[in-house]
């Protein structure tokens, strides 16, 4: 585990990160247009749910800007109705 978030979302990071972003990217490209950089990363998120949706960045990312990002993520039953 690389990070979590006050809110509890898990970041989970490891030796097959670049891999998961290749295949990821890969499958977005339609939608993208560029292809996978070379420093692609992904990392597993662990919701507080128990759920372990993937994020894919095709670049370079610091870890304020990824904290940033799953610090803004909120659990879906809190979001209901907004």
């Amino acid at each position: 585990m690389v990070y979590q978030s006050p809110k509890g979302f898990k970041v989970w990071s490891g030796p097959m990160d670049k891999w998961l972003a290749n295949i990821l990217l890969q499958s977005a490209r339609v939608s993208i247009g560029d292809p996978p950089a070379e420093d692609r990363t992904g990392y597993m998120i662990e919701t507080p749910a128990g759920t372990f949706p993937a994020l894919a960045i095709n670049g370079k990312v610091t870890d304020e800007e990824l904290h940033a990002l799953i610090d803004s993520l909120v659990p879906a039953k809190e979001d209901k109705g907004k």
